[in-house]
C-alpha cells in the first residue's frame, strides 16, 4: 500500500529502489495492493513496460500497463515485483545485487522493523530471512538489544545494537560465530 514518502514508518522513502530496477530489465510485473477511494484494500496486478526512449513510445508502454491492469477483490499477504531477465547485462546486475542484499539484509531487518521478513528466490530455490524479537539486556546502566537474524530456521547473524531514541539513532556491532564483536 503506497504511503506518504515522507513517513517515517516507511521502507521506501528515499526514492531510489524501485528506478533503479531498470538496468533489471524494462518489464516487471507487480502484484500489490490499492486502497479504493471508500478506503476498502483490495489486491492488484499490472506489467509496467518500461522499453520506450521517446515520447510516444513511452506513451504507449503507460497505455499497454492500463491495459494489463487486473483487480482482485482481496488484498495480497505482500507486495511482490517480477523482472523479465534476458540478457548477460541483466544477469550480472542481478548478481551484484542478490550479493549487497545479502551482505546487507541483516541491518535492513533489524533497522526497519516494519519488514518483517525478506524472501530471496534464486532459480527456485528461496531462502527466507527474518529477524527475532530483540532482547533488551543491560550491562550496568547501559542498555543495549541482542538481535538475531534468521536465515530460513538457523541464526544468520547476530548484533548488539545500542539504540538512541532521542536523536534516532542506532549502532549496531556483528557479534561473530565465536561471541567475539
Amino acid at each position: 500500500i503506497s504511503q506518504e514518502k515522507d513517513n517515517p514508518e516507511t521502507t521506501g522513502r528515499f526514492g531510489t529502489g524501485f528506478v533503479s530496477t531498470h538496468v533489471l530489465s524494462k518489464v516487471v510485473q507487480i502484484q500489490g495492493n490499492r486502497i479504493d477511494k471508500d478506503g476498502k484494500i483490495y489486491g492488484f496486478e499490472a506489467t509496467m513496460y518500461r522499453e520506450g526512449t521517446k515520447e510516444p513510445d513511452i506513451i504507449n508502454d503507460f497505455k499497454e500497463m492500463q491495459k494489463s491492469q487486473k483487480a482482485f477483490p482481496k488484498p495480497f499477504p505482500n507486495t511482490r515485483f517480477t523482472y523479465k531477465i534476458n540478457s548477460e547485462q541483466s544477469r550480472k546486475c542481478v548478481k551484484l545485487g542478490l550479493d549487497h542484499l545479502k551482505n546487507h539484509i541483516s541491518l535492513a531487518l533489524i533497522n526497519c522493523p516494519e519488514i518483517k521478513y525478506i524472501v530471496i528466490n534464486e532459480n527456485g530455490f528461496q531462502t527466507k530471512y527474518y529477524a527475532s524479537e530483540p532482547k533488551r539486556k543491560k550491562i550496568g546502566n547501559i542498555t543495549y538489544y541482542l538481535h538475531e537474524v534468521y536465515r530460513d530456521t538457523s541464526v544468520y547473524q547476530q548484533f548488539i545494537v545500542l539504540f538512541d531514541k532521542e536523536h534516532k539513532l542506532s549502532i549496531a556491532v556483528e557479534i561473530d560465530d565465536h561471541g567475539a564483536i
